[in-house]
């Protein structure tokens, strides 16, 4: 009996030793993540996928790095922003081709404009724009790759968007998803914004335009997720417009949400019950890929380009170094849900004391948007190690709780 005791408590020591090596190493790879990859790194990364075209995992790696640290403006940044902007293009197209359905091939790392951010070009534009439309062709009956696509588009295109969404809803008209998403395009349009977290950046009169033809299209459609879709997201996006800070702003976007929503349960009894019977979809819609799980990690050291280390800093002995803490403003689809809890990120804190990247931990999703926004004001006292100042990596605890 002592025996089988002892064996028992070995094995129970071996899956804890186990368990703390597995969440070291999960930790090393956000953390490696957080950091910018030397010229070595990127090359020995970019030489991964000539040899192995498939491995994502390089490619992925690549894209993050490639968009979080681009080029600084002097000196040869004009040829190597040259050279990146062709490299990430290459890992685009290969994405699109090969994983169009994958949440991640749309995000902030996959972003590509005519105008807009350090790789701006035009005729890129054209060619991802082309090769998306080409992915619904060719997948006609694959939701995902019609949520992507017209992801992708929104911002430039956004009638081409809705029309990739509008005719996939003719093949399946009770695709829930694809419903809801058309409808949170058309709040955009409603309130003037290029998508879920950016203001508007389009002239008045197309704004106008998009506006109109957003409410003809709520006022024709019979398909109650797309009301519903509308309905959810213009209270919920409507802070992040410009007339938001206004105090005398027009309450017309509140008062058509519960017209569209009202409609939507007359169409659809019993199918849309509570008071944002579309919560989640809407959450997934904000989020995009921010919420999917953490790429394996690539290459594991923070130094190995021989710079030195960052370091790990207690999160309360870091959080008395802040200096600048903006409030995160409570989401009104979290506060009508009632949800409350912490979000927490893993952080780098750059050598001035701004946040210069942070990785999810945990957190509800929709609290996520609002935790994100408030972490990029937080500004921290540098910290010194032998008079100089160095990065920093910690935790952030966001929390939100409703008032009794």
């Amino acid at each position: 009996m002592r025996l089988r005791s002892s064996i028992v408590a070995i094995l129970f020591a071996g899956l804890f030793l186990n368990a703390q090596e597995a969440n070291q190493q999960v930790l090393i790879g956000r953390l490696s993540a957080l950091a910018p990859l030397s010229a070595a790194q990127v090359a020995e990364l970019e030489n991964r996928v000539r040899v192995n075209a498939g491995d994502e995992a390089a490619r992925t790696r690549l894209l993050r790095h490639y968009a979080e640290f681009p080029p600084a403006p002097g000196g040869d940044a004009v040829v190597r922003q040259a050279v990146i902007r062709h490299a990430r293009l290459a890992h685009i197209l290969w994405l699109i081709e090969n994983r169009a359905g994958n949440p991640s091939t749309v995000s902030r790392k996959t972003a590509v404009s005519p105008s807009r951010g350090p790789y701006a070009d035009a005729a890129d534009y054209s060619t991802v724009s082309r090769a998306w439309e080409f992915a619904v062709a060719h997948d006609p009956t694959s939701a995902a790759v019609h949520l992507n696509a017209a992801r992708f588009l929104f911002a430039e295109s956004p009638e081409k968007a809705e029309a990739i969404l509008t005719r996939f809803l003719e093949f399946d008209r009770d695709n829930r998803v694809v419903a809801a998403t058309l409808g949170f395009l058309y709040a955009c349009d409603i309130l003037g914004l290029t998508g879920p977290f950016e203001v508007s950046a389009r002239p008045a009169q197309e704004q106008t335009q998009l506006a109109g033809k957003a409410r003809a299209a709520l006022d024709q459609t019979a398909n109650a997720f797309v009301l519903a879709g509308a309905g959810t997201a213009l209270p919920n996006l409507f802070p992040r417009t410009p007339a938001a800070r206004n105090p005398n702003a027009d309450r017309t976007p509140f008062e058509l949400a519960s017209t569209l929503m009202a409609k939507a349960r007359q169409l659809a009894p019993g199918a849309l019950d509570g008071p944002m019977p579309l919560a989640g979809e809407f959450a997934r819609f904000q989020a995009g890929d921010e919420l999917a799980a953490p790429q394996p990690p690539v290459i594991t050291s923070a130094a190995a380009d021989g710079g030195p280390s960052r370091l790990r800093i207690a999160a309360n002995v870091q959080a008395a170094k802040l200096i600048q803490k903006p409030e995160a403003v409570y989401p009104a689809l979290a506060m009508q849900a009632r949800i409350q809890g912490t979000v927490r990120f893993e952080v780098l804190v750059a050598e001035d004391g701004t946040v210069a990247n942070a990785t999810l931990v945990s957190g509800h999703p929709l609290l996520v948007a609002a935790a994100q926004e408030a972490l990029r004001g937080y500004r921290y006292q540098p910290t010194l190690l032998n008079g100089r100042p160095v990065a920093i990596v910690t935790t952030v605890d966001i929390p939100f709780v409703m008032g009794r």
